[in-house]
């Protein structure tokens, strides 16, 4: 199981910084094939990535600082002061981008098959006795897919301009007093990225066969009529691969 990338950045257009989609279910094993070595297992797909997480959503909470002094100064026994403009940000932080979806599932492994006797390019007689053949191997489910990887975070907006905010006051032995700091307007940020969606789970193996004899391509075999002929039953599949064949001979 392997987990998505962060998001990194800042990414346009906005969004609504929703996760991404779910990686589907990785397609189940077809039957295990037939060779002249032998039978090979069929193992599920791997599930499909998760979705990119959503662009984040348009900056918002931009903030003013009022009132704004342009100046205060002494008149008579009192203060004169004036005021300046506000310092606004503005709301164009830029919104963070959307995280990585998580890998899929390794698919299941396939089971093996069991055969009493397997004849290919070749002949054989078969004179009594008995080919008794064992069950099929049972197919096992896809491993779970990763998480999505977290979005990135919005930058911040335009700040106002700075201004002089604070009190004014008038002291009996000192005069009209400024007692200002300096501030600014917060800009507005961008929304974070949406977290990337979870792989999808890895598809189911197939499941194995049962044959007491089988016969690939140039094979030529007689049985006795004295011959008893044993099978167990097919594998399963624990998820959506293809199930054996139990016979007793195949293919």
């Amino acid at each position: 199981m392997c987990d998505g990338m962060s998001g990194t950045g800042t990414c346009t257009p906005a969004g609504d910084g929703a996760k991404g989609s779910d990686g589907m279910l990785g397609a189940g094993a077809m039957p295990g094939t037939f060779s002249m070595t032998g039978y090979t297992p069929s193992d599920g797909s791997t599930g499909p990535q998760g979705g990119t997480g959503h662009n984040g959503a348009s900056a918002t909470g931009a903030a003013c600082v009022t009132p704004c002094f342009s100046t205060c100064s002494s008149t008579g026994g009192s203060c004169s002061y004036t005021y300046g403009p506000d310092s606004c940000g503005m709301n164009d932080g830029i919104p963070g981008c959307g995280g990585r979806g998580g890998a899929g599932g390794l698919g299941g492994r396939g089971g093996g098959s069991s055969i009493a006797l397997f004849v290919w390019g070749a002949t054989a007689n078969v004179v009594g006795g008995s080919l008794v053949a064992g069950n099929g191997g049972q197919g096992t489910v896809g491993g779970t897919g990763g998480n999505g990887g977290p979005g990135a975070a919005g930058t911040e907006g335009t700040k106002g301009a700075i201004c002089r905010t604070g009190s004014c006051i008038y002291q009996t032995t000192n005069g009209c007093q400024a007692l200002l700091t300096n501030a600014q307007g917060m800009g507005g940020f961008g929304g974070s990225g949406g977290p990337g969606g979870p792989g999808g789970q890895g598809g189911a193996g197939a499941g194995g066969s049962s044959f007491a004899l089988f016969k690939g391509t140039g094979a030529g075999v007689t049985v006795s009529g004295s011959t008893t002929l044993t099978i167990g039953p097919a594998g399963t599949s624990a998820g959506n691969g293809a199930a054996g064949v139990a016979k007793t001979v195949g293919p």
